[in-house]
């Protein structure tokens, strides 16, 4: 049997968003109610299900798994931030999130927010 996080506690809000919020990239809120594309070493308030008419899905607590660049994320526990590129990366400052899995190949992180 194969290990799945998929949905795990996933809770989702829709919020505004403006034209740099694609699926699947961190988001940062931006003002009341309205979330942008995070800049590098933002810290994120979630990962956006999808977006469509000014308003986007994003998930703010449960288990994601997105691209990250840079550094390799460490299993357990590490400190992830926006990289202005659409995925997370490693940044020494930014909040720490409990690290489940990482894919070196298709470089990807399973955390929980």
């Amino acid at each position: 049997m194969a290990i799945s996080h998929d949905g795990i506690g996933q809770v989702c809000v829709t919020l505004y968003c403006d034209d740099s919020i694609t699926q699947g990239i961190p988001c940062c809120l931006s003002a009341d109610n309205h979330v942008t594309a995070c800049a590098y070493e933002d810290e994120f308030c979630g990962i956006v299900v999808n977006a469509k008419n000014s308003l986007a899905n994003v998930i703010i607590q449960g288990i994601v798994t997105v691209p990250y660049s840079g550094e390799t994320p460490n299993i357990g526990f590490d400190y992830l931030a926006g990289d202005g590129q659409g995925k997370v990366a490693v940044v020494s400052d930014a909040p720490k999130y409990t690290i489940f899995s990482v894919d070196t190949v298709n470089k990807t992180v399973t955390f929980l927010l």
